[in-house]
């Protein structure tokens, strides 16, 4: 009876618990586009596409992010007009927001509720998991302390990106992966395979857990999966790519294999062409700071690392299922970042995925503490949980409160109704994005505008700006350089 009482306890605590995430990161999001909530800029970049995919046809999105400006064209016009299509992410979140917008209107607060949920959701199948496995109802405790103090979990629940998404999905992928393998019911590999494709469709991070996998089934001796198991992840991949190459009328087949991009992103990342060793340095040190200061802090940091040390060592003594979990995030994670090093090391959320790892550590490494260490241990990630927990739900309100800065709001104001002129193409494209949402205006190609307005607005990317013309200002918010033409 006691049993059953502690059972029903527990699952009412974790549905408590997901209520008022789900409901405090209601009350956290910001109702706009903000310049200060980190990398916000990519909520900006899928509102674009998902609204491109309500407004527009099929024959003109092909349901692919689509470069399509206010005037059904390519946002920067060329000779041809060939609308550009976006493939560097598959399309399942934009196709997500899309719904969102579709059903309840162009409000930034619809297009946050998919990170929110999956956020949401994520909390609640990892805890559930935990209680499912027989993990002891103390670690379940105080490791939900760990995942609410992590920064990033919050911020990134915030905006429109794939991390939250994937995790999920991920997550759910690797549990019905792991009880196909402990116990061979055809219905978990069938699961496992359901979320692993809506997985694939999601970031391509989700191809590297084909390695885990795939040692996972070989150390089980489960061989007749391997086919499947790398097969499978292959045909989504080429199948993507062959979409994508048709809807730009482009059947090349080094772009439908993918080989040649991949090949070409990870030997310059790996192999950089000069001062090898310093550049390593150099980029190592930058991951790492982003890793720390950004989304986890230094705390939980030092914990994970001390925990990654013991479970090296004494792995065999670990929760095997806990383990395996740990494995099959901590290896893609670390490889996803290693490959594609430029990008991990200036971009804060490319360590999102080591989320699930660290808390899969930290039960590990719980298990082998001493009993008079772990009321110590557990008061420090208590602390550190108060303090971070009041440091970003402050921050980010702060934020809330003010979205857009005083000089932002003017600049839109003022240019609302000038004609905007660039002869830099990058505009349209990588950095335009804010101003695409907000204010939902045509880049034109100075090449071929035709002048309908008095007041004109020549803009171009900071990074491209004229050092020496003065006279062009500087706009950070839409990374721009302008001046006026009237």
């Amino acid at each position: 009876m006691d049993i059953v009482n502690q059972s029903k306890r527990i699952h009412l605590l974790i549905n408590s618990l997901t209520i008022f995430i789900f409901f405090y990161f209601i009350f956290l999001a910001p109702n706009n586009l903000t310049e200060l909530l980190l990398n916000d800029n990519n909520t900006a970049v899928y509102s674009v596409y998902a609204r491109n995919l309500i407004e527009y046809p099929l024959d003109k999105t092909f349901l692919l992010m689509s470069e399509i400006g206010p005037d059904g064209k390519n946002i920067f016009e060329k000779n041809n007009n060939i609308i550009n299509r976006y493939i560097n992410h598959p399309p399942l979140l934009m196709w997500l927001t899309s719904i969102s917008y579709k059903l309840f209107g162009y409000e930034i607060i619809y297009g946050r509720m998919i990170s929110i949920i999956s956020s949401t959701l994520f909390f609640l199948v990892f805890f559930k998991y935990l209680f499912y496995i027989k993990v002891k109802l103390f670690y379940i405790l105080s490791t939900i302390p760990v995942l609410l103090s992590f920064p990033v979990y919050w911020t990134h629940g915030l905006i429109i990106e794939h991390q939250p998404l994937l995790n999920l999905f991920l997550l759910l992928a690797t549990i019905n992966f792991l009880e196909y393998i402990f116990h061979n019911k055809k219905k978990n590999f069938n699961y496992f395979l359901f979320f692993w494709t809506l997985s694939f469709l999601t970031d391509w991070p989700a191809y590297l857990f084909l390695i885990p996998y795939t040692l996972i089934a070989i150390s089980n001796k489960n061989y007749k999966i391997l086919p499947v198991l790398i097969g499978y992840p292959f045909a989504i991949y080429f199948s993507l790519n062959f979409y994508h190459q048709y809807s730009i009328n482009d059947l090349n087949l080094g772009a439908i294999t993918g080989l040649d991009l991949f090949y070409r992103r990870t030997t310059d990342n790996l192999f950089p062409d000069y001062n090898f060793f310093e550049t390593w340095g150099n980029s190592i040190f930058k991951m790492s700071y982003l890793f720390v200061y950004f989304n986890f802090k230094f705390i939980i940091s030092l914990i994970f690392l001390i925990s990654i040390i013991y479970i090296f060592f004494n792995y065999k003594k670990a929760n095997q299922k806990i383990f395996l979990i740990f494995i099959c995030f901590f290896l893609p994670s670390l490889i996803y970042m290693l490959i594609f090093r430029k990008w991990a090391e200036s971009h804060s959320y490319w360590s999102y995925y080591f989320i699930i790892p660290i808390l899969t550590s930290f039960i590990i490494f719980l298990d082998c503490l001493k009993e008079k260490y772990i009321r110590l241990f557990i008061v420090i990630i208590f602390i550190n949980f108060l303090l971070q927990f009041f440091i970003v739900s402050k921050d980010i309100m702060l934020i809330k409160k003010q979205p857009l800065s005083e000089d932002t709001m003017a600049f839109l104001e003022k240019y609302n109704d000038y004609d905007y002129v660039t002869n830099d193409d990058s505009i349209g494209y990588g950095f335009g994005f804010r101003s695409r949402w907000l204010q939902n205006k045509k880049f034109n190609n100075i090449k071929f505008y035709q002048k309908k307005n008095n007041k004109i607005l020549f803009i171009k990317r900071l990074s491209n700006c004229p050092s020496k013309d003065k006279s062009f200002m500087r706009f950070e918010f839409f990374n721009w350089c302008y001046k006026e033409y009237n």
